[in-house]
């Protein structure tokens, strides 16, 4: 191989293989470099007239457009659009009102300006919000409407009943509380119902309304009986035992029913069908705890007549013939037990008149005395 064809092979290992820095070798510095050119090829001209006639048809820039050419560009675009929106604009004024909302705010933009414009928007506003609300109101009223319709042909009364009534008869009970066949279930209040019957039947203590749709009514009623009597503004009444006021009678008649004699203080007011309210309240609270705790004694059967008009001075009447004297109401469930206990001595089997002085729960006194005056 001679020196050109060996020249040739290390020449194209050369140029072939990358030789990093501080790798050369002596091989290597012997080689020449080889110097490549790069060589322009000339373009064809038909393809560049066709570009060029391209860009030319459908406004495109060329390479070589400077700023200047796109400043003018520009200005270009914006008179376009300029003349755009006044032409849109002139179209919207002769387009009828009503026609577009962006064609009705651009005219009162350009007749009275941003002030007029915002109190247009506002009117729109208020105006949607007022049909919004009639329409609210109109959906309601048909709802309204239809259940109306339906709760007066559905819930319609068809039967009435009461129960519990002894004293009454079950006509007297529905009748008292105002509710008839053909009413509707619910147009009457439950309350008023229970009052009207109680003042009209005033030995119903309660009364208990049952409602079974669609059309059933259920009165369940409570009853009591006459305990007491009193005098009640010159009339004589009847009391049941929490001194509910029931009816009129006479002294003799309601002693012949076995009621017990009443003296109270005075009465605030007395309505049929209602507790009696005293002039003090505190009063009226001691009066029934009182009562209360005798009707627990084993002398409540024994009492025929109490005067509580004096709470520092009660008296009771027991067996129509002995007087007891408790003096203030304090301890007054111990009184009555010692008062049982004083009563069951063989001195008061004899039917003589006596009077029990409870007052000292630790030294009971007892007189003897059938001229003692048992009235209060």
């Amino acid at each position: 191989m001679n020196a050109a064809d060996t020249f040739g092979v290390r020449g194209r290992a050369r140029r072939d293989t990358p030789i990093r820095r501080g790798q050369e070798t002596a091989e290597n510095a012997e080689a020449v470099p080889i110097r490549t050119r790069s060589r322009r090829i000339a373009p064809d001209r038909g393809i560049q007239e066709k570009i060029r006639a391209a860009e030319a048809m459908y406004g495109m820039k060329e390479k070589d457009e400077t700023p200047k050419s796109y400043r003018a560009r520009d200005r270009i675009r914006e008179a376009a659009q300029r003349s755009r929106a006044r032409r849109m604009a002139e179209r919207a004024a002769e387009t009828p009102h009503g026609v577009g909302r962006q064609t009705f705010i651009g005219r009162e933009r350009r007749e009275g300006g941003e002030e007029a414009y915002r109190t247009a928007r506002a009117g729109r506003r208020r105006h949607a919000l007022r049909n919004a609300v009639l329409v609210l109101v109109l959906c309601g009223a048909f709802a309204l409407g239809v259940v109306a319709a339906v709760y007066k042909l559905i819930y319609v009364i068809s039967d009435v009943r009461a129960e519990g009534v002894s004293l009454y008869t079950e006509e007297q009970i529905i009748d008292a509380s105002g509710v008839s066949v053909g009413d509707n279930l619910y147009s009457f209040s439950s309350k008023r119902a229970a009052s009207r019957v109680i003042a009209r039947c005033p030995y119903a203590a309660e009364v208990r309304i049952q409602r079974s749709a669609p059309s059933h009514v259920l009165f369940v009623v409570t009853e009591e009986t006459a305990l007491y009597y009193t005098e009640i503004y010159g009339e004589v009444r009847a009391l049941t035992a929490s001194l509910r006021v029931l009816e009129r009678t006479t002294e003799k008649e309601a002693q012949a029913r076995g009621l017990v004699r009443l003296c109270l203080p005075e009465i605030d007011e007395a309505v049929a069908g209602r507790q009696v309210v005293f002039g003090d309240e505190k009063d009226g609270r001691t009066i029934r705890e009182v009562l209360s705790l005798l009707g627990e004694s084993a002398l409540r059967e024994r009492i025929t007549a109490i005067d509580l008009r004096n709470l520092y001075g009660v008296c009771m009447i027991c067996d129509g013939q002995f007087r007891l004297a408790f003096g203030d109401t304090e301890s007054m469930a111990l009184k009555l037990k010692i008062a049982q206990t004083v009563l069951e001595d063989d001195i008061f089997r004899a039917g003589i008149r006596a009077s029990v002085d409870l007052t000292q729960m630790r030294s009971t006194s007892v007189v003897l005395d059938n001229q003692l005056d048992l009235d209060f």
